[in-house]
């Protein structure tokens, strides 16, 4: 049987692992870890701002072109019911 798999089923995998590292390198891995995780959350931040601005700039002018369409395909549908309405079922 593997040995930490024999603490891991008695409970005392944190003991068996705390027995093999240092006191004072657990704080500075540990700080360490956090600096890289910070690092990284940043990195994705800056990555999907810059995204999502770029989403909302080319945004900017369809409501305005949504305006221009609208008229026409308004007035296109009430062709098309008013023909169906002829027509009859």
């Amino acid at each position: 049987m593997h040995a930490s798999a024999s603490c891991c089923r008695s409970g005392g995998f944190a003991r068996a692992a705390a027995g093999s590292c240092k006191p004072p390198l657990i704080p500075a891995a540990t700080h360490r870890h956090l600096l890289q995780l910070r690092e990284s959350l940043v990195d994705t931040i800056n990555h999907d701002y810059a995204t999502f601005v770029g989403m909302a700039s080319n945004l900017k002018g369809l409501d305005a072109a949504l305006g221009r369409v609208r008229l026409p395909v308004n007035s296109l549908r009430e062709e098309v019911l008013f023909l169906q309405v002829l027509e009859g079922p």
